[in-house]
């Protein structure tokens, strides 16, 4: 799959850069050319109109790029018959990507002159070791990027003291660079960079600026707000946002424990700011990169590495890309930050500075945002912000998501259901969810859906609403109506949601009115009848069974409908 970033510029149209992922064969003969373009429909051109076209569209080629990971038909070897090809049709093609590949004939590499910008991430080839004395004869490169490769100390320390043209060498997942004193003085060397995890990347960026005399922290934020006429500088800095971004996806992706400190000292800043890039797809990898770090093997949360995020702004700068219009930054963002809200931090963090923004997702057409966008309402009802959530339009939110999605919305259902839950705890909320259709909403559930997760968190609600002392006077039918929909689910085939519904009638049972409501929809029967299915079920189960029924049996009338 080739991913190819082209300018076109005809009958005086210019327009910006457009990624086109294709499927090309240029060496065999009778090879069809399938664009997909985004958000676009798929279109397929016949043998003959693609002849004519390549050879239009490879003069104006300017970024060529393969991605094994992120294709769909899995191109994973490139060979010399292809470079040939693209150095004798692609005059101008200053800008290569090579990430995650099987096997490359790196050296072909050599024919493509004008290339200026190489990365090839990922790649896996026999010759990396003797590939620097080929590239070095590349007249015009500029940045090479040979992170997370089987490149060896000696191969990059001669490309860089070989190459007349190379300024900067980007080399992450490379513990040996950290040690060796040779490459300490590329570190700040303005020349020729060598840019690290180990290394302070601010600073190196920096260097790159004549004039820099600012923290180096707010570099690259004055050089996207200046109007900087050295379009050489302008191109290195783009691609360097675009390479360190990858970089820390792959880093918060592998998630080594070795990179702890990286985070912590600038990875977290880096990232920060790698999200208010101008690039859209930068912007993408920076949210990607701190939904994703916060996790350790475990998949809990590292409280610390929330802290720095919501210490260098993070939070603030997710909930700006969440309010993109394009879907695929805003599912990034939004992800991120449900990831994030799981830490109780996070979640006070963006109760305090956006959840208007993240209510307003949750009304998305796009299932994955609005499922996410739940979710953090879901962990930030759980944190005491329920006056925030409500205040916002809240409520009414999550009990529309309920009736929008009745169909293949399970988890979903699951997420704004259980932040239903946590907002019933209050009396106030409780009455007010009512009064919006929540009760109605989670009768609908009950009816339609078979997903053990929404279920439980129904039964979960609904304890929560029979439980308030003042809703069999405010709102008696609704009372009736939330216990016996709790007595239908006690017939759930599902333990978990049986487990559920006895923890919501085990707080109703011990309160004689309560218990009496319980007896009157039926629960004597109900719990009878669930104590004796119970011969398999675990050992708590069956404990609550047994004390939901003692609290019961307080009434004599219970207690003879008990031994009946």
């Amino acid at each position: 799959m080739l991913l190819m970033h082209y300018q076109v510029s005809k009958l005086r149209i210019c327009m910006k850069l457009v990624v086109i992922s294709a499927c090309l064969s240029i060496a065999k003969p009778g090879a069809r050319l399938q664009f997909i373009i985004k958000n676009l429909r798929s279109f397929n051109w016949d043998q003959n109109p693609v002849k004519g076209f390549v050879a239009w569209t490879c003069k104006k080629l300017l970024h060529f790029l393969v991605s094994y990971t992120n294709s769909l038909s899995g191109i994973k070897v490139v060979d010399g018959v292809a470079f040939d090809a693209l150095a004798r049709c692609c005059q101008n093609l200053s800008d290569i990507s090579l990430l995650d590949c099987v096997n490359v004939d790196l050296k072909s590499l050599e024919k493509i002159e004008s290339v200026r910008f190489l990365s090839v991430a990922g790649t896996l080839s026999l010759e990396l070791h003797s590939v620097s004395e080929h590239w070095s004869k590349l007249p015009n490169l500029e940045c090479l990027d040979i992170s997370q490769t089987d490149f060896d100390a000696d191969a990059v320390l001669k490309l860089l003291s070989s190459s007349q043209s190379l300024k900067v060498v980007c080399a992450f997942d490379f513990p040996d660079f950290q040690e060796d004193g040779r490459f300490v003085a590329y570190r700040s060397n303005k020349d020729k960079l060598l840019i690290t995890p180990s290394t302070d990347i601010f600073t190196s960026v920096a260097s790159l600026f004549c004039n820099a005399t600012v923290n180096e922290r707010y570099v690259s934020s004055n050089w996207r707000t200046s109007n900087n006429k050295d379009q050489d500088l302008n191109e290195v800095m783009n691609w360097l946002e675009w390479i360190l971004s990858l970089s820390l996806v792959r880093i918060a992706k592998r998630n080594a424990p070795d990179f702890n400190n990286f985070w912590l000292d600038q990875g977290v800043a880096l990232s920060v700011c790698l999200a208010e890039s101008l690039q859209e797809d930068v912007q993408e990898h920076a949210a990607m990169a701190l939904g994703n770090f916060v996790f350790n093997d475990e998949r809990s949360i590292y409280s610390v590495r929330c802290a720095a995020v919501i210490r260098e702004g993070g939070i603030l700068k997710l909930l700006h890309l969440s309010k993109s219009w394009r879907e695929v930054l805003q599912s990034v963002a939004v992800k991120a930050l449900s990831n994030l809200s799981v830490n109780y931090e996070a979640a006070d963090a963006i109760a305090e500075c956006g959840i208007s923004i993240v209510i307003n997702l949750t009304r998305s057409t796009f299932k994955s945002i609005a499922e996410d966008a739940a979710t953090v309402l879901w962990n930030v009802s759980a944190e005491e912000h329920t006056d925030a959530i409500a205040e916002a339009g809240g409520l009414q939110a999550l009990i529309d998501l309920i009736f929008k999605w009745p169909i293949a919305g399970d988890a979903i259902l699951e997420c704004a259901v259980a932040a239903l839950a946590n907002m019933a705890v209050n009396y106030k909320y409780c009455m007010l969810a009512i009064e919006l259709g929540g009760l109605n909403a989670l009768v609908s559930i009950v009816q339609r859906c078979k997903y053990e997760g929404a279920l439980e968190q129904v039964a979960r609600a609904l304890g929560n609403i029979a439980a308030h002392d003042n809703i069999s006077n405010a709102a008696p039918a609704q009372e009736v109506s939330a216990l016996e929909v709790l007595m239908q689910l006690t017939r759930s085939l599902y333990d978990g949601v049986r487990e559920a519904v006895a923890d919501g009638l085990m707080n109703l049972s011990v309160y004689h009115r309560k218990g009496a409501a319980v007896a009157a929809a039926g629960g004597v029967e109900a719990l009878v009848s669930l104590a004796n299915s119970w011969s398999d079920a675990s050992q708590s189960l069956k404990e609550k069974a047994a004390f939901m029924l003692w609290g019961l049996s307080v009434s004599k009338t219970n207690s003879i409908a008990i031994g009946r």
